[in-house]
C-alpha cells in the first residue's frame, strides 16, 4: 500500500468550509514570547526542579492542536478551529501567559474548553521539552481495549463498586508516552482558569487516573512515571500575589492499588503518536494507514523525492499553506512508512535518536530558525524564503 501525500493544495487547512486564511485577516505568524513558571510536587526521586522559562505563543498553540487531535479522525479540523477561535484569546505581546482580560465575560463552557486545551498544549509542550518524552499516544484507545476484554464482573467492579473509573468511565489517564529510551510514561493534562487554589481538585483526580491504569508489554519508566500537568491561567487585568500568577503545577505521585493492567506495545504506541500528527496535518487517511498497515506505506527513494530542505535539514511536507509548514524529518518519515511492522519500532528509536543533535542546533537558532520536536516533526510560522534555506 503506497500513500500519495498532497500537502501543497492544504486540504481543509488553508479553507476551512471554503472559507481562507487571508480572506479572514488573521495570520499565525507572532513575535510573542510568554513567560511560564513550572513548579514540580512529589518528585522522587527529584525531577528537573522548579524554573521559569519561555515558550513562543505560536509553539503553544501547535502543541495545542497535535494533542487535542485524535488518531482517527474524519477530515474534520477541529483542532485548527482553536486557531481560529483563540489566537486572540492570549493577552497581546510579550509577557506571562495570561487570557485576555474580556475572558472574565466568557461563557462558563468557553471557559472550561479554552483552559483544557491550553492545559493539554502546555503538558506535551513540557512532557517533550522537559521530560524526555518523544512519542505521545492517546491512551483512551488501549484502556478501551483493556476494560472490553475484562470479564464482565471485572468490569462491574472496576467502573462501578471501587469507582476507579467514575459512573461513565471517565478516570482514565490523558496519554501513554515513550520516551527516549523505549519506556513508558503516564500523563494527564489539566487546565483552569484562576489562581493555583481552582486547581486543587484537578491534580487530586489527576493523581487517581495515573494510578489507575498498569501498562503491559513496554517497561515503565523506573521514576517519574506517572505525570499530572495542570495548567492555571489568569487573565491579563489581574495583579496577582507572587505564586499566584499563571504557571504549570507538574506532580509525580507514586503507583496505585490494584491498578488495570493494559496492554501496549512500542509499535503500537509509535502508530497511534504519529497518527495524530497526521490527522492534526490534515492527512486522515494516511493517519488511518499507518495505525492499521503491518507493511510499509511508501519507498524510501520517494519520500526523498517529495522532501524539502527545511532549515538546513530535509522533511517531508504534511501541510503547508502561506504562512505555515508542518512536516516530519525525512530519516524519520523514512523509518515509519517504509518499514516493515517489527522493524517499525527499532528504525524509528534510531532516527529520532539521530534527530536529537539537529533538534539542539535550531533551538540554540532561535525561534526564526522553525520549531523542531523530538519525534521528528518540524513546524514554522515564518514566511517560506525564512524555513526553506
Amino acid at each position: 500500500m503506497h500513500i500519495l501525500l498532497s500537502p501543497w493544495s492544504g486540504g481543509y487547512l488553508p479553507g476551512i468550509g471554503g472559507i481562507s486564511a487571508s480572506s479572514l485577516g488573521w495570520t499565525l505568524a507572532t513575535t510573542d514570547v510568554l513567560d511560564l513558571d513550572i513548579e514540580e510536587a512529589a518528585f522522587v526521586p527529584p525531577g528537573v526542579g522548579n524554573r521559569s522559562t519561555t515558550v513562543h505563543k505560536e509553539e503553544l498553540l501547535l502543541c495545542v492542536g497535535l494533542a487535542t487531535s485524535p488518531a482517527v479522525s474524519h477530515a474534520q479540523p477541529s483542532a485548527w478551529g482553536f486557531f481560529v477561535e483563540h489566537l486572540a484569546s492570549f493577552r497581546a505581546g510579550s509577557g506571562r501567559v495570561r487570557a485576555v482580560a474580556d475572558s472574565k465575560d466568557w461563557d462558563p463552557h468557553v471557559k472550561t474548553m479554552f483552559s483544557d486545551r491550553v492545559g493539554m498544549g502546555a503538558a506535551v509542550w513540557a512532557l517533550w521539552r522537559d521530560y524526555d518524552v518523544v512519542h505521545i499516544a492517546d491512551a483512551d484507545r488501549f484502556i478501551g481495549r483493556a476494560l472490553a476484554k475484562a470479564p464482565a464482573a471485572f468490569r462491574s467492579k472496576w467502573l462501578k463498586s471501587l469507582g476507579k473509573y467514575g459512573k461513565t468511565g471517565k478516570y482514565k489517564p490523558d496519554f501513554f508516552c515513550l520516551d527516549s529510551s523505549g519506556q513508558v510514561v503516564v500523563a494527564e493534562a489539566k487546565g483552569a482558569m484562576g489562581p493555583p487554589s481552582v486547581l486543587a481538585s484537578d491534580i487530586k483526580k489527576g493523581k487517581e487516573q495515573v494510578r489507575n491504569v498498569d501498562p503491559v508489554g513496554v517497561a515503565l519508566r523506573p521514576a517519574n512515571n506517572r505525570l499530572v500537568l495542570a495548567l492555571n491561567l489568569r487573565r491579563a487585568n489581574e495583579s496577582p500575589n507572587k505564586g499566584k500568577d499563571s504557571a504549570l503545577r507538574v506532580v509525580d505521585p507514586e503507583g496505585g492499588d490494584d491498578p488495570l493492567a493494559v496492554q501496549v506495545s512500542a509499535e503500537e504506541l509509535v502508530r497511534a503518536a504519529y497518527a495524530k500528527v497526521c490527522t492534526f496535518a490534515g492527512q486522515p487517511l494516511l493517519a488511518a494507514a499507518i495505525l492499521s498497515s503491518r507493511s510499509p506505506l511508501a519507498d524510501e527513494g520517494a519520500l526523498e523525492q517529495s522532501s524539502v530542505v527545511f532549515a538546513g535539514r530535509r522533511a517531508v511536507p504534511l501541510a503547508a499553506f502561506p504562512g505555515f509548514f508542518l512536516g516530519l524529518d525525512l530519516g524519520v518519515a523514512q523509518a515509519l512508512l517504509a518499514s516493515s511492522s517489527e522493524d517499525l519500532p527499532r528504525r524509528v528509536h534510531q532516527a529520532t535518536s539521530g534527530f536529537g543533535e539537529y533538534r539542539r542546533g535550531l533551538l540554540g537558532e532561535g525561534f526564526d530558525a522553525g520549531i523542531a520536536l523530538p519525534n521528528g516533526v518540524v513546524a514554522s510560522f515564518q514566511p517560506e524564503e525564512v524555513i526553506f534555506r
